[in-house]
């Protein structure tokens, strides 16, 4: 059975059929106009021989679009209800696999189940194409970056204030962590804002498609220890970085004058690529 659910109409009372209804503490926000598929996909600048991982395929209106790509798609589907309903939803293809797990075995780890599915070889490429659930968003990119080598472009659908944070700028109030090590990773662009009506149940925020291309000076930094060098830089992010720099330079002050960083710089006033560049002359990796 393959109906055509990308109407909502069709998809409410398919649900209502089976007595299923969406989960609030799984984040379950469909995204129910279609409109919004093809930026997603032409952000994403998928080639025929990408792997693309989708987290939370819901009513598989993006599912059913990335299988027609050709690309090999693995979908991560936490909800027994949605799993069972997979065949109907979207069907079964031999370019298209459902791996039935959270797609985080810890906060900062992701589901060993999901890299088997995956399955990825060296010179292999993935891409990250989903309607992430809010509560997983920061989390699962930083992971995502830090795990997988062969990652290279991450387009999602999230939270627009999320959004605004990856791509946001030194010495504003939301510029952190996050901002920090999307940018040194990739160049992010907020390809369109995307209202609650496109959503059912409807979200009570706006959300935006966020497109992440890595960059070519990401290939040799170990991301695993570079976000905890961040993570750790910023856990006091208006005190000056001296003070947070002691744990790992026994002179700070020449450290940073070496680097033409100003003494009292804080966390929050250092670019991204500043950051990196510390981090290398520290010789942390």
């Amino acid at each position: 059975m393959t109906s055509n659910f990308d109407h909502i109409s069709v998809l409410r009372d398919y649900f209502n059929s089976k007595n299923f209804h969406p989960k609030k503490h799984f984040g379950q926000n469909f995204l129910v106009d279609k409109n919004y598929i093809p930026l997603m996909i032409k952000a994403a600048n998928l080639k025929s021989t990408d792997v693309v991982l989708e987290v939370g395929p819901g009513g598989g209106i993006l599912t059913r679009a990335l299988i027609k790509t050709g690309c090999q798609t693995v979908s991560v589907e936490i909800d027994n209800g949605l799993v069972d309903m997979a065949d109907d939803l979207i069907g079964q293809h031999d370019n298209w696999q459902l791996v039935h797990s959270d797609v985080m075995e810890k906060k900062s780890q992701l589901n060993k189940t999901v890299l088997e599915a995956l399955n990825l070889k060296e010179d292999e490429n993935l891409v990250c194409i989903a309607n992430l659930p809010y509560a997983i968003i920061t989390p699962f990119l930083i992971t995502l970056i830090q795990t997988i080598p062969q990652l290279t472009n991450i387009t999602v659908l999230i939270q627009a204030e999320i959004g605004e944070k990856i791509c946001s700028k030194p010495n504003t109030k939301i510029y952190g962590i996050l901002s920090v090590i999307i940018n040194t990773w990739g160049k992010p662009t907020i390809i369109k804002k995307v209202s609650p009506q496109a959503f059912w149940p409807q979200p009570k925020v706006t959300s935006s498609i966020v497109s992440i291309t890595k960059s070519q000076k990401s290939l040799d930094i170990d991301y695993t220890a570079f976000g905890n060098f961040v993570k750790e830089m910023f856990i006091h992010r208006r005190k000056k970085i001296t003070q947070n720099l002691k744990t790992f330079c026994p002179d700070p002050i020449t450290f940073l004058e070496s680097l033409d960083l100003h003494v009292d710089s804080r966390p929050e006033n250092i670019s991204p690529e500043k950051w990196l560049e510390i981090f290398q002359n520290l010789k942390l990796q």
